[in-house]
């Protein structure tokens, strides 16, 4: 499936609902999954990166630093 919805809509659905556009997206994204398996009460991994973080040499590390976290929707 597409969705055919202007990137201008999306963002401006998501300033006046008071959330940013990766806030909307996840949620999207959460909906789908749950409507694609029947489910109201879904997780999925959302991969995040600790590059980020303010520890001096995090940026010559090279081991990686990324983590994964679970993100629950339930939705009516």
């Amino acid at each position: 499936h597409q969705l055919d919805i202007p990137l201008s809509e999306l963002e401006l659905s998501a300033r006046v609902s008071n959330i940013s556009l990766h806030t909307l997206t996840m949620t999207a994204f959460g909906v789908a999954l749950g409507e694609h398996y029947g489910r109201r009460d879904v997780i999925f991994g959302l991969v995040l990166s600790g590059f980020a973080v303010p520890v001096d040499g995090i940026a010559d590390m090279v081991a990686p630093c990324i983590t994964a976290i679970p993100v629950r929707l339930r939705y009516i």
